[in-house]
């Protein structure tokens, strides 16, 4: 069980029930601008004044669509009155003023909770997919992103989940730049294709025609973000299924991780040596390893669910290096009552030496890198560093967190999440 410093007291939900985060403020939609967005649980003292709430830019970005939308997304699922509502509606306002709207979701969570895509499978100008990620690379579809008009892009650990966007910590990133839409669209078609024999409306329209040179490690996309000027690119797994010359996003991790200098800083919600057909997978744990034996300081948040058993001893053995330190966080209940499925740390992000981020969709264990389609975003620039390792420091020195050594898991988790 956790420590009793993280056993927050009614008292503290009572006073914490009326907290507003203070997000920015939405933004001028220029292009080639970039913004961090947060999702934060309800009752909670998270919330960055230097990121955007979630929700209201996913509301804003799809109202803002003339031709097309694309998501591919892990799954989706709805509830009455909270907070996705919002957005399906805009989704369902966007096709019925014709917007062309193509959705991809994973087959494994389709069989599981399939009311909220065939209710939008039932609109006019909406095409679902349902993608056998399995059969494909062995993994799930984990990846979280949707593009509007091909020109405005985002990519974040939010799934099309109530939950996501009011009961659980989250990470993401808007970006209006037409040349990384393309390079997402890219991806999106490709597992379109693949996903064909799922289609139930009929023949299928040719893919769009892609000019532009896809947005790499060797072709960056300059952006601004919070005033600076910052170069981008994204990189997808898993690796070996990655399209259009795109970067592999294990390969970019472990090379940002081996070029660290000064310190690394990440939060994610699971960290795992386990390989799931058996074996251990140490690539990941050997670059940190090898960081904080240059010197570099390492501090690593992981989420509380299912932190137990050979998660929880990996854990503890990366805290007894020198040079890192690791917390594990337990977001408090909900004043409501229980939530299944929420109240975590979802997060999936990274920070270089105050220079470099990294957000993304995956989780730190062998099959989200070398199985499922996953993607992250790589920003080169010391303003959206500064403002991740804000997000990260209120975690680490908040009310939630505690060294590994003090606390154990309690909460189940919602398979592949």
């Amino acid at each position: 069980m956790l420590s009793s410093r993280l056993k927050i007291s009614l008292f503290t939900l009572a006073a914490c029930a009326g907290f507003t985060p203070a997000f920015a403020q939405e933004p001028v939609t220029a292009a080639d601008t970039a913004w961090i967005a947060q999702s934060v649980p309800e009752e909670t003292v998270y919330g960055s004044k230097d990121a955007l709430d979630a929700r209201k830019t996913w509301v804003g970005m799809i109202d803002s669509a003339v031709k097309s939308l694309e998501m591919g997304e892990f799954y989706f699922e709805n509830k009455k009155g909270e907070a996705l509502a919002p957005v399906l509606d805009s989704i369902r306002a966007a096709a019925t003023r014709g917007v062309r709207v193509r959705i991809i979701a994973d087959g494994v969570f389709y069989r599981k909770m399939p009311a909220t895509v065939n209710s939008l499978r039932q609109v006019k100008n909406i095409r679902v997919r349902i993608i056998d990620f399995g059969r494909l690379g062995g993994g799930v579809m984990h990846a979280k992103y949707f593009i509007v008009d091909g020109t405005d892009a985002y990519v974040g650990s939010q799934n099309m989940d109530w939950r996501s966007l009011s009961q659980i910590h989250e990470i993401g990133v808007r970006m209006k730049s037409a040349r990384i839409a393309e390079t997402f669209r890219r991806v999106f078609y490709s597992d379109w294709a693949a996903a064909a024999v799922s289609d139930i409306k009929g023949k299928d329209e040719p893919a769009p025609k892609f000019d532009a040179q896809p947005v790499t490690a060797k072709s960056p996309q300059a952006l601004t973000l919070g005033g600076e000027r910052i170069s981008a690119y994204p990189a997808f797994g898993p690796k070996g299924m990655v399209p259009g010359n795109c970067a592999a996003e294990i390969d970019e991790i472990i090379r940002l991780i081996n070029s660290a200098q000064s310190e690394i800083r990440a939060q994610v919600m699971y960290y795992s040596l386990e390989r799931r057909k058996g074996g251990e997978w140490r690539e990941l744990d050997n670059a940190l390893r090898g960081a904080a034996k240059r010197g570099v300081s390492v501090k690593l948040i992981f989420a509380d669910w299912d932190m137990k058993g050979k998660k929880a001893d990996a854990a503890r053995a990366l805290a007894r290096v020198p040079n890192i330190a690791v917390r594990i966080s337990s977001i408090p209940p909900s004043s409501r009552g229980p939530i299944e499925f929420a109240r975590v740390e979802h997060c999936k992000y990274m920070t270089v030496d105050g220079r470099t981020a990294v957000i993304s969709t995956s989780n730190w264990e062998y099959d989200y890198f070398y199985a499922s389609r996953d993607a992250a975003m790589i920003l080169t620039g010391k303003k959206p560093a500064a403002i991740l390792n804000g997000i990260f420091n209120a975690a680490w020195t908040g009310p939630y967190a505690a060294p590994v050594s003090q606390t154990g898991g309690q909460k189940k988790s919602l398979a592949e999440d």
